[in-house]
């Protein structure tokens, strides 16, 4: 979209990917808890083939967002700790907040009012609007980081897996890294690995 310069969709479309991530991993980790064959587990399985098959919503923001549920105060300070020492910009107190902030500007560009995103995507010509693309792409770095982040903290053997993949799959220089190196480092550090089970 954003290469035809359709940036509102673009961004609905970065908004719709963060939020289908942060569900998915809602459900992989609440199944994670539980036994296969407990109650809660097929309670968790349900609500998460119901999501699949009708788009269930979810609140995202708030007191008993998806959001607070995901990053408990051991996410935050570990999340916050990589960001603060790797991110000469980031300046934010709280990782959870950083993500309702980007997941809210996402959200400007669905709810701008008036046209349906399909009908702005018909009607605007596509013009290359070199601020708009810088944001977009800004946006697109911060929701990429955002969700490893949270996936390498909850799931860190996938960090393994990803660099076996990569080495075989890809050539290095062409591959989207999952993290940088040196917030790999920071998580190491902070014990994130140690606690992969």
């Amino acid at each position: 979209m954003v290469l035809l310069g359709k940036y509102k969709p673009a961004m609905a479309l970065l908004r719709r990917y963060m939020e289908t991530f942060l569900v998915a991993l809602y459900f992989d980790l609440e199944l994670k808890k539980y036994k296969k064959n407990s109650k809660t587990f097929e309670h968790f399985e349900k609500e998460k083939e119901r999501w699949i098959r009708k788009g269930r919503r979810f609140r995202f923001r708030g007191e008993y967002g998806l959001v607070e549920r995901l990053v408990n105060p051991d996410t935050d300070y570990v999340a916050l700790e990589v960001m603060k020492n790797t991110s000469t910009s980031f300046s934010k107190s709280s990782f959870r907040k950083y993500i309702e902030e980007i997941y809210s500007n996402l959200s400007k560009s669905v709810h701008f009012g008036g046209i349906n995103l399909p009908d702005d995507m018909l009607i605007t010509f596509s013009e290359y609007n070199d601020e708009l693309f810088k944001e977009w792409y800004s946006r697109l770095l911060q929701v990429h980081e955002i969700c490893n982040l949270l996936l390498v903290i909850n799931f860190p053997s996938i960090v393994e897996h990803y660099e076996q993949y990569s080495k075989k799959e890809i050539e290095h220089e062409r591959r989207i890294p999952l993290l940088l190196d040196s917030q790999i480092k920071i998580l190491k550090e902070q014990g994130v690995f140690d606690a992969d089970s």
